[in-house]
């Protein structure tokens, strides 16, 4: 299972991922080696907390920022930086 997010910002990317009763956010409801893609704009201590928080269910983490704003979207000419543990790149890609 993947789930790709794509929030407005680190707050929100914690509420989905953390926050919540057992039916309301990521960590309670996926199964391990699922895989969650992060495509926000987060900072590197946030992503390493949620991907150290994911681990520890055996969810995997990728950091995968998109850069490019929409008119470089409207191109279909967008960046994405991913970073992970090795094992969370290869079920990315």
């Amino acid at each position: 299972n993947f789930v790709v997010l794509s929030l407005v910002n680190q707050s929100q990317c914690q509420t989905v991922c953390f926050e919540g009763d057992e039916d309301s956010c990521l960590y309670n409801l996926l199964s391990p080696g699922s895989c969650v893609i992060l495509t926000s704009t987060v900072t590197a201590t946030w992503a390493k907390m949620a991907s150290e928080t994911f681990q520890q269910k055996g969810i995997h983490f990728v950091d995968c920022p998109v850069s490019g704003g929409p008119a470089r979207s409207r191109q279909g000419d967008l960046t994405c930086m991913a970073s992970g543990d090795r094992t969370s790149l290869e079920m990315a890609k």
